[in-house]
């Protein structure tokens, strides 16, 4: 090996870590970037819709992102306070069945007895629920509401950037077009507007899809006096983001909630939500795309590798990401299989023009007069050397 071809392989894997390096420092503004790009994605269609009919593109965009903004708030506004006054309920709730279970249970049978002793006294347990303890129970949930709380300021920044980056497509295009060899541009130019399409339609399906069953889970679970319908709403909305797994994990705590109550509003949520879910994956999604397009193992396995270091925000983030990805490497290779393709197809017709060339020298030089079907088949010979010519061109 060359000291040359060392000095390469050495640049190449020194620029690998410095890259690893950045992604890993600036992870955070990163993913807030591609979630920028997601959002600009879906709304660009609607925007050009828009411009269809007349309207500005900056009145397009103001129309769009304030409609936007205005059902986040309204829906912050709905569901944030019956949320929190469904969470202090679920916590008294708690405490009183664990208080009426330490009355009880003493009393009771074999195995109740046998469980309540490994049970710690009420006012021991509510101290070690306590704030003030390093190991208190309590410290995941608070993590977790005030990772809430910094996914809203976290997707205000993502509105914010799709703002920009749909103002400055063009440029930003042009910018990392500009990068690339001279006679790539183009076709890198369509493979990357391709990507944007598909992976905007999945965007505008996932979350229309994520509002619907929030909304029709909770006037649902209301409507049938299901303890908690807007805690289990928003749960099964986020839980509906999931591959799969997703439907289970949305209709699993509605029937066991409802069979808390009695039998009935336990079978009765259950087939509800599963009722709710269908609707979903076989009316509204076919009006979009297809999931089977997409890797459902790639989703799940970025789920659980993005929701411990990002919390919530990686939660939200890996089943875009995931579609990003697998969009990319379908077009990366659907652009390598267009590249080899006519190249290979170039070859079959210009050897199959070369033999009707000299079928037709052969009819054309014979003395006999040719018979009726060589006369048919020379002209036919001809027909089809026209159309060689005209899909290959005349060398």
């Amino acid at each position: 090996m060359t000291l040359r071809a060392i000095a390469i392989y050495t640049a190449v894997v020194l620029g690998t870590l410095l890259l690893v390096f950045l992604a890993w420092v600036f992870h955070e503004g990163l993913l807030i970037f591609g979630l920028s790009l997601a959002v600009a994605a879906a709304a660009r269609p609607v925007i050009d819709w828009l411009l269809q009919r007349g309207i500005s593109r900056s009145l397009a965009m103001v129309l769009i992102y304030t409609v936007a903004l205005v059902i986040v708030a309204v829906i912050f506004m709905l569901v944030g306070r019956s949320l929190l006054n469904e969470l202090q309920q679920a916590v008294d709730g708690l405490a009183r069945s664990y208080d009426q279970v330490w009355r009880e249970w003493p009393n009771g049978t074999e195995m109740q007895q046998a469980i309540v002793q490994q049970m710690p006294a009420p006012a021991d347990l509510y101290e070690n629920f306590s704030l003030d303890q390093d190991n208190s129970p309590l410290q995941p949930l608070l993590n977790f509401t005030l990772s809430g709380f910094s996914v809203l300021g976290q997707l205000a920044a993502v509105l914010i950037l799709s703002i920009y980056w749909s103002i400055d497509q063009v440029h930003f295009e042009r910018l990392w077009l500009s990068l690339l060899p001279v006679e790539s541009r183009a076709r890198s130019r369509d493979i990357w507007r391709a990507i944007e399409r598909d992976f905007g339609s999945y965007m505008r399906s996932e979350v229309l899809q994520s509002l619907l069953a929030g909304l029709l889970l909770g006037v649902g679970y209301g409507l049938m006096g299901l303890p908690f319908p807007t805690l289990l709403a928003l749960f099964g909305a986020l839980a509906w983001l999931i591959p799969w797994l997703g439907g289970v994990l949305a209709v699993l705590p509605a029937v066991l909630i409802g069979l808390s109550q009695n039998l009935w509003l336990g079978i009765g949520a259950g087939v509800y939500a599963i009722a709710i879910l269908i609707f979903l994956e076989f009316i509204i999604e076919p009006r979009f795309t297809r999931r089977r397009q997409f890797s459902s193992l790639l989703g799940i396995l970025l789920i659980l590798a993005l929701v411990e270091p990002y919390g919530l925000l990686g939660f939200i983030v890996a089943p875009p990401l995931a579609a990003a990805i697998e969009l990319i490497f379908r077009y990366i290779i659907q652009m390598r299989a267009a590249q080899v393709i006519p190249d290979e197809s170039d070859q079959q017709i210009a050897v199959l023009r070369t033999r009707l060339e000299s079928i037709h020298s052969i009819i054309a030089n014979r003395e006999v007069e040719p018979e009726p079907q060589v006369i048919q088949a020379r002209e036919q010979a001809g027909d089809l050397r026209f159309g060689l010519y005209f899909a290959v061109g005349d060398d």
